[in-house]
């Protein structure tokens, strides 16, 4: 079987919705491009030049490559003040977990329907190196904007990899393709568009379990072939393991009923 991202296959498309429920995962790898990073948005988190593999991970549920029993899946950062540890203990839960504005979420939304394919790279078990690298950027760049210029288009003097608090170095290619992206969110996404590809899961590494606290991640799961999205990230399929647990606990309470 094909990795998978969320066990849709196996459950029957079977659907939770989610809150804390906590799971231990190991980062298995990246498929990115090196990159340095600089983020000037408060005194305590200030940091330049930091060296970061951007990309796509690979979470599994063993410490191993799992894909031949459906429970490994993709994930990206978007938490550039942890480092990913492995294994780690995460909340996996649907909404908005991490408090982004309206803006924000409207932006990752856009970004995953209009930029997961480039020059045939899928994100996921297709992509490459560099399209991993500039999406990883584009959400980066989304999620750690100065506020008071989250809402205009990159200009000199506001958004874009060259300024604001977030910033980024690397790969020429790379960060052209993400500062075009970013624009292309900056322009069109407004603050209230829904995917109608994904629907989206939230892995919480910030739980008193880690110590360090582990990198927040999304994930992410096809929409149904009808295009239902379950109303715009509240209802989630479940990552692999929990969704197998949710169809054993199922069976044991028709086995009781029989019984």
């Amino acid at each position: 079987m094909n990795k998978s991202l969320w066990a849709v296959a196996i459950t029957g498309a079977l659907t939770f919705s989610v809150n804390a429920n906590a799971d231990t995962y190991y980062h298995i790898g990246t498929s990115g491009t090196s990159a340095s990073i600089s983020y000037s948005g408060s005194a305590g988190d200030t940091f330049t030049n930091l060296g970061v593999n951007a990309g796509q991970f690979t979470m599994s549920s063993t410490n191993s490559d799992a894909h031949n029993d459906g429970l490994d899946f993709y994930a990206f950062c978007v938490d550039i003040f942890n480092n990913i540890q492995s294994p780690a203990n995460y909340d996996v839960t649907g909404g908005n977990p991490f408090n982004w504005t309206a803006t924000q979420m409207s932006r990752v939304n856009y970004l995953f329907d209009n930029h997961d394919t480039h020059n045939g790279s899928v994100i996921g078990e297709g992509v490459d190196a560099q399209h991993a690298g500039a999406f990883q950027l584009t959400l980066w760049e989304i999620l750690n904007e100065n506020t008071s210029t989250l809402g205009t288009q990159p200009t000199p003097n506001g958004a874009g990899l060259h300024n604001g608090w977030f910033s980024a170095t690397g790969d020429s290619n790379m960060i052209s393709l993400a500062e075009d992206w970013i624009t292309d969110a900056w322009l069109n996404a407004g603050n209230d568009y829904q995917s109608i590809k994904y629907e989206f899961g939230f892995l919480n590494g910030h739980i008193e379990s880690n110590n360090p606290y582990s990198q927040n991640l999304i994930t992410w799961s096809l929409c149904d072939p009808a295009g239902q999205c379950g109303g715009g990230n509240t209802e989630i399929p479940e990552p692999a393991p929990l969704a197998l647990l949710g169809v054993g606990l199922l069976g044991m309470l028709f086995k009781r009923k029989f019984n």
